[in-house]
């Protein structure tokens, strides 16, 4: 069974892959996927640190709530 587990994870680790490099923020691929945040947050932040995920995307996800936090 955890051979089964293991490409469940992996699945999901490339479809977030591929959404974020698409230009969706990590709460909208949550949305998308059906998962917690925090899922996606740490298979971003492994396919980040793997360079799989291009530039513009992974700032679109991190500056999501730069806006909010100055009281707008």
């Amino acid at each position: 069974s955890t051979c089964a587990w293991g490409s469940v994870v992996e699945s999901t680790f490339d479809r977030v892959v591929s959404l974020a490099n698409e230009g969706l923020s990590q709460s909208e691929i949550a949305m998308e996927l059906d998962l917690h945040r925090s899922n996606v947050s740490r298979a971003w932040r492994k396919a980040d640190q793997e360079g799989l995920i291009e530039k513009k995307a992974t700032t679109k996800g991190r500056n999501q709530y730069a806006s909010r936090s100055k009281g707008e």
